[in-house]
């Protein structure tokens, strides 16, 4: 199948991605979805900007691909929290031991980042480190 004239290649891979699609659709049938509605009292209600800066600042501070690296070392071993002034977002980033089994934190775990709408760090202060 020749999808924009890329030849066979491309018709390889999108018979993968329908192959894929399918297998993820079966596997997450048994997952109830809530219905997002004014009564649900979400986690985490986030607008763009602020979860551009929450990962602009994790891929910063860890490494953005967890394979391979210990588990105090992953973006999801951490708490991100975030607060938004005009175009500036601030964002913290705290190790969570209770994410690696531990109860007790690491030293120097953690950094507070100003990033601003458009995505540039403006200032990063990483604990016991670098202002």
């Amino acid at each position: 199948m020749d999808r924009g004239g890329e030849g066979v290649e491309a018709g390889t891979v999108w018979c993968g991605a329908v192959a894929g699609f399918r297998e993820f659709r079966n596997r997450a049938s048994s997952v109830q979805l809530p219905v997002f509605d004014h009564s649900l009292r979400p986690e985490a209600d986030l607008d763009g900007y602020t979860l551009q800066a929450i990962r602009i600042a994790a891929d910063d501070l860890l490494d953005a691909d967890p394979t391979g690296l210990p588990c105090g070392e992953k973006q999801v071993s951490y708490r991100y929290r975030a607060l938004r002034k005009g175009d500036v977002i601030f964002v913290r980033i705290e190790f969570k031991p209770e994410n690696c089994g531990r109860t007790v934190g690491m030293l120097d775990d953690g950094a507070t980042y100003a990033i601003s709408v458009d995505g540039r760090i403006l200032r990063r202060a990483l604990d016991g480190g670098e202002p």
